[in-house]
């Protein structure tokens, strides 16, 4: 593929002349622009002549918005001598400054840019490339899927989160008759890979530069994010990607119905942070977005609409004739009626693990309502009390949220567990590697 050996993709400075557009107001523009080993774009402009504009130009320029809200963002356009073409609908003006001499400096960023670079010969089949930051893989995986050729690979040791270390690719097999739908399907995929490995790795993997090489250019995208997040307590180790990798290619269609729910899931779940009742919190978090997009409608009530109204009208008609309560506490009192119709948590997560043919081993009951309970204290208290209980309880949901993940992706084979202590377990029986 494109590209190899190197997985990194340092784009040299190079100088651009174009426009920067302000509404109905066309700055020309000339500018350097760079990216080093982080993947992060950077521009450097040239000043611009206050004298050369008029009054309300030099005001549109210095607009970055309101304090608290959100930064204009305007059209960046350059071409470079060497044929390359610079485009970005997400430029923004950070800062500015100007001199003595008359002279306005701007200060430059984008959101998401894209920088067509001509080829010394075209590409028959097209290549589409995440590149990675802060990311170990060995060995690489490679395979072959319909859609073409995949790897997925990065540093052998431990890697700088905010420099790219790694690549995820696909290839096309054959020659494609629609690039623009082949690579829109080829980067749903490789994000479901690259959601399944952040979770596998437990914390997020950044990509903040994307190339699809097609017909004689290579279109690199640079996107802004931060590093990737540091790897707490993984259920794969980065020396066992493969099977993690092969059954997220086997359920992506599968996944397709559950896909906003997956995308959610995993979301809340590499939420970085140095404190465990957020690491617990958002975790529970992810579990009740679970269980409410993935139960059925009989699974959210205690008995059916129907038969629950006669006894929410019963309710009602007792708390009106009952005279020692006061009207306000009687309003309030009829408000809650409705939430005992609505399952407990516990019975929510015990149900989805039961609908889910998920092992129970080490789940009991107790441990489950364990959970809610925790959850309540941290809520209402801003703190757990016991920190002890906080980490197990971090350990307890982690676990379960591993076995909601793999049972969706169908994934089988080995994972690291850290319930009850460090042990190698066996998915879907979640039975400890060395039991007999």
């Amino acid at each position: 593929m494109p590209g190899d050996p190197e997985y990194d993709f340092t784009f040299q400075p190079e100088r651009f002349r174009g426009q920067f557009d302000f509404g109905e107001f066309h700055l020309p523009v000339s500018f350097v622009a760079s990216a080093d080993k982080s993947g992060r774009l950077m521009f450097e402009f040239d000043a611009v002549e206050l004298a050369a504009l008029e009054g309300k130009h030099v005001v549109e320029l210095m607009n970055m918005g309101e304090l608290g809200g959100s930064a204009p963002r305007r059209t960046l356009t350059g071409i470079s001598d060497g044929g390359k073409t610079l485009r970005s609908e997400t430029a923004s003006v950070t800062s500015w400054d100007h001199n003595a001499s008359g002279q306005l400096q701007l200060y430059v960023s984008t959101a998401e840019t894209n920088i067509e670079i001509p080829l010394n010969q075209p590409i028959e089949r097209p290549v589409l490339e995440f590149r990675l930051r802060g990311f170990e893989c060995f060995p690489r995986v490679y395979t072959e899927i319909p859609a073409g050729k995949l790897v997925l690979e990065g540093a052998t040791r431990s890697a700088d989160r905010d420099e790219i270390s790694g690549r995820l690719a696909i290839e096309a097999s054959d020659v494609v008759e629609s690039i623009d739908e082949w690579s829109s399907s080829a980067a749903a995929l490789l994000r479901h890979v690259n959601s399944t490995i952040s979770f596998a790795r437990s914390g997020y993997v950044a990509m903040p530069v994307s190339t699809l090489y097609r017909d004689g250019v290579c279109i690199a995208s640079f996107r802004e994010c931060g590093p990737s997040s540091a790897s707490e307590l993984a259920p794969i180790h980065y020396m066992n990607y493969r099977p993690t990798v092969e059954a997220a290619l086997n359920a992506f269609d599968a996944v397709e119905e559950q896909r906003d729910a997956f995308e959610t899931t995993i979301g809340w779940l590499l939420v970085s942070t140095t404190h465990d009742e957020v690491r617990f919190l958002t975790a529970m978090t992810a579990l009740e977005s679970l269980t409410w997009g993935m139960l059925g409608k009989h699974a959210k009530q205690v008995i059916g609409t129907s038969a629950f109204e006669k006894v929410a009208s019963s309710l009602r008609e007792t708390i009106d004739n009952f005279e020692a309560i006061e009207p306000a506490s009687r309003k309030a009192m009829k408000l809650k009626i409705r939430e005992l119709n609505k399952p407990s948590f516990v019975s929510k997560i015990s149900e989805l693990l039961s609908q889910w043919d998920v092992s129970r081993e080490l789940l009991t009951d107790d441990a489950l309502a364990s959970l809610v309970q925790l959850r309540n204290k941290i809520v209402h208290q801003g703190r757990a009390p016991d920190a002890d209980e906080l980490w197990q309880g971090v350990l307890m949901i982690r676990e379960i949220m591993t076995r909601l993940v793999f049972r969706m992706i169908d994934f089988k084979g080995t994972y690291d567990c850290y319930l009850g202590g460090h042990v190698m377990r066996q998915f879907p029986s979640c039975k400890p590697v060395s039991a007999k």
